[in-house]
C-alpha cells in the first residue's frame, strides 16, 4: 500500500495514515472486504513505528472505515456510496477543524512578536518571520527595559510545527519573566537552561541568541545559548561574528553562559537569523551558507534595515529556485544610524 508520509507536517504521522487510507477506501482503491496490511509489516514499509499504525487503524475503526476481527486483522468495511460520501465528509469536517485550529494557533504565534520595532533618528530594527507550516519554533522578541536600554532576542526551538512552536512560547514567557526580575543576561540565561532541562524531555532543546543594547553608548552586550552567530556588519564592510555564549538550552543543567560587550559605530548594524536562512537548499542539495550571506550583507550594508532584508529574501529566492523551504526563516537587522541621544 503506498502512502505519502512526512514528519515535516504538523498532522501526526498516525492521522496521516488514517486519512490516506481513508481516502483510497472512498475512491474504491481499496476493495470492500479485503484486508488491511498487518500493523508490524505496514510500519516496516513505513519506517514508523508499529503502535503509530495501530492507532491509525483504531482511528479508521472508529470512523467505521474498517472492522477489526480478532486474531485475524482489519477488513474495510461494506459500504454503500452514500455511506462513503457520508464518511467523506465527516472526515473533510475534522480537516476543516484542524486547519481552523491551526490558522488560530498561527495567529496567536504571530501576535507574540512585537508590534512595533524602532525605527527612529538613532536605531532602526526590521524583522522577518516565517514557519515553514503553520506555526514553528522561530520567534524574535524587542523588549523594552527603560529609557535608555533594550533587549533583543531571536530563538530556535528544535522541531517543526505545533510541538516546536509551544516550546517557544514556553521559552518567550520564561525569557520576559526573568528580564521581569531585573535579571542580568548571564542569569537570565541559566535560569531558563535549568527550567527547560527539569520541563522537557532530553531529546528537546533551543537555541537562542540574546542581547541588551544600551541607546545611549551604543554598546551591545549579548550572549547565544547554541544560536547561529549573528553577524556585526561595519559600515567599511568589515565583519565580526557574535560567538561569545554557550550550549543550546536544555541540554545540561549545569551549562554556563559568558557575555560580550561590542560598541557600534554610525553605519554598522548587526544581522540576526535562524538557521533556515543558511541551510536553505537549492535542486542540487546545496546549502546556501554563510559566505553566499555575508556577501549579500557586505554589499546591501549602505541600506536600512528593511532593505538588507529584502536583498536577503531576494538572494535566497534565487537560490532556491522553485524548491520549497523545510525549515522556519527568521531573520532580524539591527542599525545604528547616527550618535545622537534618544529622547
Amino acid at each position: 500500500m503506498l502512502l505519502n508520509l512526512t514528519e515535516l507536517s504538523s498532522e501526526p504521522l498516525h492521522e496521516q495514515i488514517s486519512r490516506q487510507v481513508a481516502e483510497k477506501i472512498t475512491m474504491d482503491e481499496l476493495a470492500a472486504g479485503s484486508v488491511l496490511l498487518p500493523a508490524n509489516t505496514l510500519a516496516r514499509e513505513q519506517r514508523v513505528s508499529v503502535n503509530t499504525v495501530k492507532r491509525a487503524y483504531d482511528q479508521l475503526e472508529k470512523h467505521g472505515f474498517v472492522e477489526a476481527k480478532p486474531e485475524s486483522g482489519y477488513y474495510i468495511s461494506e459500504l454503500t456510496t452514500e455511506e462513503k460520501q457520508n464518511l467523506a465528509g465527516r472526515k473533510m469536517l475534522n480537516n476543516e477543524l484542524l486547519f481552523n485550529e491551526l490558522n488560530m494557533a498561527r495567529k496567536i504565534q504571530k501576535d507574540l512578536l512585537p508590534k512595533v520595532l524602532p525605527d527612529n533618528e538613532k536605531i532602526q530594527m526590521a524583522a522577518y518571520w516565517q514557519p515553514c507550516h503553520f506555526v514553528g519554533g522561530d520567534f524574535y522578541d524587542y523588549i523594552q527595559l527603560d529609557d535608555r536600554r533594550f533587549g533583543l532576542v531571536i530563538a530556535d526551538a528544535c522541531g517543526k510545527g505545533l510541538p516546536a512552536a509551544m516550546l517557544s512560547s514556553q521559552i518567550q514567557a520564561m525569557l520576559k519573566s526573568e528580564l521581569n526580575n531585573g535579571n542580568g543576561i548571564h542569569t537570565t540565561l541559566q535560569n531558563m537552561n535549568r527550567q527547560l532541562v527539569d520541563a522537557i524531555s532530553k531529546d528537546k532543546f533551543a537555541t537562542l541568541f540574546f542581547g541588551v543594547f544600551d541607546s545611549a553608548v551604543n554598546e551591545f552586550e549579548c550572549a547565544t545559548a547554541g544560536h547561529n552567530y549573528p553577524i556585526l556588519m561595519t559600515k567599511e564592510g568589515n565583519f565580526q561574528c557574535l560567538q561569545t555564549g554557550g550550549p543550546a538550552l536544555g541540554l545540561h543543567s549545569g551549562s554556563t553562559f559568558r557575555t560580550d560587550k561590542i560598541r557600534l559605530n554610525p553605519g554598522d548594524f548587526i544581522f540576526f537569523y535562524t538557521d533556515g536562512v543558511t541551510e536553505t537548499m537549492n535542486a542540487q542539495r546545496q546549502e546556501y551558507g554563510e559566505r553566499l550571506l555575508l556577501n549579500v550583507l557586505s554589499n546591501s550594508r549602505a541600506l536600512g534595515p528593511q532593505d538588507i532584508l529584502d536583498a536577503v529574501l531576494v538572494d535566497l529566492d534565487k537560490f532556491q529556485h522553485e524548491q520549497s523551504s523545510s525549515d522556519d526563516r527568521t531573520m532580524m537587522v539591527l542599525k545604528v544610524t547616527n550618535q545622537l541621544k534618544l529622547t
